[in-house]
């Protein structure tokens, strides 16, 4: 540990150590799919137990966090809804802001537009709306997330 004491001695004061209690955000997603060819068990409850081990682990404010699931017409996960949510999740962050985002359902592919992957494939998100509005991209996700986050801003990707 540090030697506080010698700064003390010296007449000035101890280096402070970075603000890690900033702001904290969460953006939680849990899409099962209802009703379609496609249906997943267990994506809503997958939001449920983070939007818990947020707020009963890691202090979150239910305020700070916007669950989004297709059993809730207000919060539905379409393409849209996500990327609003995303765009709120980083909007306004500083430095010491943790901001979490938690994708639970499909995930799939589509050709790659830009010519960043190797495999020419990039990686998407599926919102419950993809048959009429598309996926979400990797490089859309990049573009919203992380390019304009300032330095020393925690983000969590799961």
């Amino acid at each position: 540990p540090p030697n506080f004491g010698a700064f003390a001695a010296q007449g000035s004061s101890p280096p402070q150590p970075p603000n890690r209690r900033g702001r904290q955000r969460a953006v939680t997603v849990g899409i099962n799919y209802i009703g379609m060819q496609c249906q997943l068990a267990g994506c809503i409850n997958d939001s449920h137990t983070f939007v818990d081990i947020l707020t009963g682990e890691f202090c979150y404010d239910v305020a700070d966090i916007r669950q989004l699931r297709d059993d809730n017409a207000q919060g539905r996960p379409t393409r849209k809804n996500i990327t609003t949510a995303l765009k709120w999740l980083v909007n306004g962050s500083s430095d010491g802001d943790h901001l979490f985002f938690h994708y639970s359902g499909h995930g799939s592919q589509q050709s790659d537009t830009d010519g960043d992957e190797m495999d020419g494939q990039d990686d998407t998100l599926v919102p419950v709306d993809y048959q009429q509005a598309g996926m979400l991209s990797d490089d859309e996700l990049r573009s919203i997330l992380v390019t304009s986050l300032p330095k020393g801003v925690r983000l969590t990707v799961i």
